[in-house]
Protein backbone atom coordinates (compact mmCIF):
# COMPACT_ATOMS: atom_id res chain seq x y z
CA UNK A 1 0.00 0.00 0.00
CA UNK A 2 1.32 3.40 -0.99
CA UNK A 3 1.19 6.23 1.51
CA UNK A 4 0.73 9.96 1.24
CA UNK A 5 1.36 12.86 3.62
CA UNK A 6 -1.36 13.16 6.23
CA UNK A 7 -3.81 15.91 5.21
CA UNK A 8 -4.61 16.71 8.85
CA UNK A 9 -1.13 17.28 10.32
CA UNK A 10 0.67 17.92 6.99
CA UNK A 11 3.19 15.21 7.85
CA UNK A 12 4.22 16.81 11.15
CA UNK A 13 2.81 13.88 13.18
CA UNK A 14 1.16 16.28 15.67
CA UNK A 15 -1.68 18.78 15.71
CA UNK A 16 -0.52 22.11 17.09
CA UNK A 17 -2.85 24.14 19.28
CA UNK A 18 -2.26 27.82 19.97
CA UNK A 19 -4.06 27.60 23.28
CA UNK A 20 -3.23 25.92 25.64
CA UNK A 21 0.07 25.87 23.70
CA UNK A 22 0.28 22.14 23.28
CA UNK A 23 0.81 19.56 20.59
CA UNK A 24 -1.29 16.41 20.40
CA UNK A 25 -0.50 13.31 18.35
CA UNK A 26 -2.42 13.35 15.08
CA UNK A 27 -5.30 10.90 15.21
CA UNK A 28 -5.65 10.70 11.42
CA UNK A 29 -2.20 9.23 10.86
CA UNK A 30 -1.67 7.91 14.39
CA UNK A 31 1.35 10.22 14.68
CA UNK A 32 3.20 8.75 11.70
CA UNK A 33 2.78 11.69 9.33
CA UNK A 34 1.56 9.38 6.56
CA UNK A 35 -1.80 7.90 5.63
CA UNK A 36 -2.93 5.39 3.00
CA UNK A 37 -3.42 7.00 -0.40
CA UNK A 38 -7.07 5.91 -0.25
CA UNK A 39 -7.79 8.09 2.80
CA UNK A 40 -9.17 11.13 0.89
CA UNK A 41 -11.91 8.82 -0.43
CA UNK A 42 -12.56 7.52 3.09
CA UNK A 43 -12.86 11.11 4.36
CA UNK A 44 -15.34 12.01 1.61
CA UNK A 45 -17.40 8.86 2.28
CA UNK A 46 -17.29 9.56 6.03
CA UNK A 47 -18.72 13.03 5.48
CA UNK A 48 -21.59 11.47 3.51
CA UNK A 49 -22.23 8.92 6.26
CA UNK A 50 -22.27 11.65 8.91
CA UNK A 51 -24.56 13.90 6.84
CA UNK A 52 -27.03 11.03 6.37
CA UNK A 53 -27.07 10.35 10.13
CA UNK A 54 -27.54 14.03 10.97
CA UNK A 55 -30.33 14.34 8.39
CA UNK A 56 -32.14 11.58 10.29
CA UNK A 57 -31.55 13.61 13.48
CA UNK A 58 -29.72 10.75 15.17
CA UNK A 59 -26.81 11.30 17.56
CA UNK A 60 -23.52 9.51 17.11
CA UNK A 61 -24.10 7.67 20.39
CA UNK A 62 -27.60 6.54 19.41
CA UNK A 63 -26.44 5.39 15.99
CA UNK A 64 -23.57 3.41 17.52
CA UNK A 65 -26.00 1.82 19.95
CA UNK A 66 -28.37 0.89 17.11
CA UNK A 67 -25.50 -0.67 15.16
CA UNK A 68 -24.14 -2.37 18.29
CA UNK A 69 -20.71 -0.83 17.84
CA UNK A 70 -18.34 1.36 19.79
CA UNK A 71 -18.90 5.13 19.51
CA UNK A 72 -15.20 5.70 18.80
CA UNK A 73 -15.28 3.15 15.97
CA UNK A 74 -18.26 4.87 14.37
CA UNK A 75 -16.58 8.25 14.82
CA UNK A 76 -13.46 6.91 13.07
CA UNK A 77 -15.67 5.74 10.18
CA UNK A 78 -17.34 9.14 9.90
CA UNK A 79 -14.01 11.01 10.07
CA UNK A 80 -12.46 8.75 7.42
CA UNK A 81 -9.66 7.59 9.70
CA UNK A 82 -10.36 3.96 8.79
CA UNK A 83 -11.44 2.22 5.60
CA UNK A 84 -15.19 2.77 5.45
CA UNK A 85 -15.85 1.54 1.92
CA UNK A 86 -17.80 -1.47 3.20
CA UNK A 87 -19.87 0.49 5.73
CA UNK A 88 -23.59 0.19 5.08
CA UNK A 89 -25.09 1.48 8.33
CA UNK A 90 -27.20 -1.62 8.72
CA UNK A 91 -27.41 -4.14 11.47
Amino acid sequence: MDDMICPECKGEEVIRFVFPFTDLPCRHCRATGKVPKEMPGWIARGKEIRAERIARRVTLRDEAKRLIMDVVALSDIERGVVDNTGYKGER
